[in-house]
């Protein structure tokens, strides 16, 4: 017996021929390869993006982040030091009166070795309510609470789509005060700064 003949007997075990197509004897060995296929089908269709850790988008994680500067003096008013406004304060309420959550990041003012509090908030998009935005661009109101008295509304609006890997918005479009400060395409949010 040469080694080949031995090797095949030891790694492919009964065997048939057929002319047209070889059969498995081997239970085990079909149940494997069925397991090997059924992995590189879920390889070849899973999401493919320009990063191999980056990870898809969704419009259920949406949001806007906002650095906050005084249009007449340009002094944040968030500052680290001698605020304008106190950070613990500031609430952002959906179009429902229900507040969103905040994360606060501490950024560098440019040109200082002071900082200040930009706010991040979402998400933009509702499952329950936002169903129509896959269809057609809808709007909705944000309140900004600097303190209890004192509000400010952004206008939101954006129309969602459906990508391969996950969903963006086709456009996301910011008013205030009836002036459009931010408009984007196929994202799930963006940066901004607010001139009050």
């Amino acid at each position: 017996m040469n080694i080949v003949t031995y090797l095949k007997e030891i790694w492919f075990p009964k065997w048939k021929t057929d002319f047209s197509f070889i059969i498995l004897e081997n239970k085990i060995m079909n149940k494997i390869i069925l397991v090997v296929i059924f992995f590189c089908l879920i390889f070849a269709l899973s999401c493919k993006k320009k990063n191999e850790w980056e990870e898809p988008e969704f419009i259920t994680n949406s949001g806007l982040t906002i650095s906050f500067v005084t249009k007449s003096t340009g002094k944040y008013l968030y500052a680290e030091v001698s605020p304008i406004y106190n950070i613990d304060t500031l609430k952002v309420l959906n179009s429902n009166g229900i507040e969103l959550r905040l994360l606060k990041s501490l950024q560098t003012i440019p040109n200082s070795f002071s900082n200040y509090y930009r706010v991040d908030f979402g998400p933009l998009y509702s499952q329950n309510l936002d169903q129509e935005s896959f269809n057609n661009e809808i709007c909705r109101n944000f309140f900004i609470k600097y303190k209890h008295n004192e509000i400010d509304t952004l206008n939101v609006c954006f129309k969602s789509v459906n990508k391969v890997c996950g969903s963006v918005f086709s456009t996301l479009k910011v008013y205030y005060k009836n002036q459009q400060i931010l408009n984007e395409i196929n994202v799930t949010g963006s940066e901004l700064t607010l001139l009050k």
